[in-house]
């Protein structure tokens, strides 16, 4: 996996969640709204840039791809953040359990995510991701192609994601004001 932002690694957060248990909670608080339905999400794992800081060094270095080992499922990015000339951008600051980068309503993703086959090797396609600047701060797209040479897996879009890429510039700063 590589996600990066100008070069620059780029923190990732991501959970696993079971679709099929999402949609059973939706069919159950269409029937009951006030019903209390266990979590669905699976816990939190980091990927991208060092996970200590060390006071001389700067812990979001040159992105690389990184390899790693996950059970079968379905995966999807909860928050990231990135350091800028401005300082650390986070998704969604504050506690890893008020992070939520999932859709529930929907049962899909708002950033990105990927699924594991058993007994597969995937290999996902690069990602950048664009900070736009606007008068509130900045909005994160994560650009990538689902056909780039030596992938064997594609990366599933998120509903946000996709409103973002494909809105234009003017409407971006129409959003903001």
């Amino acid at each position: 996996m590589y996600i990066a932002h100008q070069g620059q690694s780029v923190r990732t957060y991501w959970r696993k969640v079971d679709r099929g248990v999402v949609a059973k909670h939706n069919e159950a608080l269409k029937e009951n709204p006030k019903a209390k339905l266990k979590d669905p999400r699976g816990p939190l794992f980091m990927l991208g840039s060092n996970r200590f800081m060390l006071l001389w060094k700067n812990r979001y270095t040159l992105a690389k791809v990184q390899s790693f080992k996950l059970e079968p499922g379905f995966y999807y990015l909860d928050s990231f953040s990135v350091e800028t000339q401005k300082g650390i951008l986070q998704s969604a600051p504050g506690y890893s359990y008020t992070k939520n980068g999932y859709d529930f309503k929907n049962n899909r993703p708002f950033f990105l995510a990927f699924e594991v086959k058993p007994d597969s090797t995937i290999i996902l396609p690069s990602v950048e991701l664009s900070l736009i600047k606007t008068p509130r701060g900045f909005l994160g797209v994560f650009l990538f192609d689902n056909n780039e040479k030596g992938a064997n897996t594609q990366w599933i879009e998120g509903s946000l994601n996709l409103k973002l890429k494909n809105a234009s510039f003017k409407d971006a700063w129409e959003l903001e004001r």
